[in-house]
């Protein structure tokens, strides 16, 4: 009923078709208000005074927005606050000296034999290469 009430109280003559009669918004939500008014003492008075709480909600807000004032953006507010996923904390860990320093020299080791079979070729050839250079070559490529 809030959201009904709000749409008939924010564009009033807006109008619609109900079947071959053309119906002004703010006359609709007036006749849905005075159909809960009336119904009150007839049963389900608590749903009827729910949906008469709900209109008065919707037609505040309706005018409140059209003088340039939004009253639920404090409720937005809270809402983006539980519910926007918190960034989490990016943790780097020191790299293990050590391990660096003997991967460097491994690497350094590697990339030496592979400048010197290199050297090799431009020298004497690829025919120049023993079985075990070639292999280790080869596998050099692949990574």
């Amino acid at each position: 009923m809030a959201v009904f009430i709000f749409i008939c109280a924010y564009t009033p003559d807006q109008e619609i078709r109900f079947f071959f009669i053309n119906l002004k918004l703010k006359y609709l939500g007036l006749a849905f208000f005075f159909l809960d008014v009336i119904q009150i003492p007839y049963g389900n008075a608590g749903g009827h005074l729910a949906h008469i709480g709900g209109a008065l909600l919707g037609f505040i807000y309706a005018k409140q927005l059209s003088s340039g004032r939004d009253i639920g953006s404090g409720f937005q507010n809270l809402w983006q606050t539980i519910f926007t996923p918190k960034k989490m904390k990016t943790v780097y860990r020191a790299p293990n000296k050590k391990t660096q320093s003997t991967n460097r020299q491994t690497d350094l080791g590697h990339q030496n034999k592979i400048d010197d079979i290199l050297d090799k070729i431009s020298k004497s050839g690829y025919d120049s290469l023993s079985k075990e250079e070639k292999d280790y070559l080869f596998r050099a490529g692949k990574e």
